[in-house]
């Protein structure tokens, strides 16, 4: 993100000095975002496609929102996600398979290329703050730690973004502790 000229005025002391916070980017009509990725689960278990289950939370934010269903998926959960948050096809994202399957090759390295635009980083260039939750899965097993390396994991996104592991959530912000997961 590219540092614009700050306003305010810093003097000598504090008492002096004038704070100033840059203006929300984001227009003032800008929708909320958000997207649910449920694994194995099809039409079939979705009362908004006109399943006989019920499922009223998902069904009342399907009827105030955007539905979409002509998407293609691969047959693992990691390069759908990959597809999914690039807007690429998984071989062009670099996730040809699961990540443990990465072979050193472009289209299968075990993480989102950095040429793959995501879009919690578009998102962010019009002012939305992003966060995930759950398992993505998009490195590969040994990459998400809470010592590093943060440039792959969990989503390759400057805002605050938490992924579940079987440690708890893990905060990406450089110098962050680790979320508490009452657990000791």
């Amino acid at each position: 993100m590219v540092e614009r000229d700050v306003g305010g005025k810093i003097e000598t002391t504090r008492a002096d000095s004038v704070p100033w916070w840059p203006p929300d980017p984001a227009a003032p009509y800008a929708p909320n975002v958000l997207m649910i990725v449920l694994d194995d689960v099809g039409f079939a278990q979705l009362g908004c496609f006109g399943s006989d289950i019920a499922n009223p939370n998902i069904d009342r934010l399907a009827a105030e929102g955007l539905r979409y269903n002509n998407f293609h998926a691969t047959t693992f959960c990691l390069p759908t996600r990959a597809r999914l948050l690039t807007g690429r096809n998984h071989h062009a994202a670099g996730m040809a398979s699961i990540a443990e399957h990465a072979n050193g090759y472009p289209s299968s390295r075990g993480f989102v290329t950095k040429k793959a635009a995501m879009l919690q980083e578009m998102l962010a260039q019009h002012g939305y703050n992003s966060i995930a939750t759950g398992k993505w899965h998009l490195v590969t097993a040994d990459r998400p730690t809470v010592a590093g390396p943060f440039d792959h994991w969990p989503l390759i996104v400057k805002r605050v973004v938490l992924e579940v592991h079987d440690r708890g959530p893990v905060d990406d912000r450089v110098g962050a502790q680790p979320a508490a997961t009452g657990q000791q």
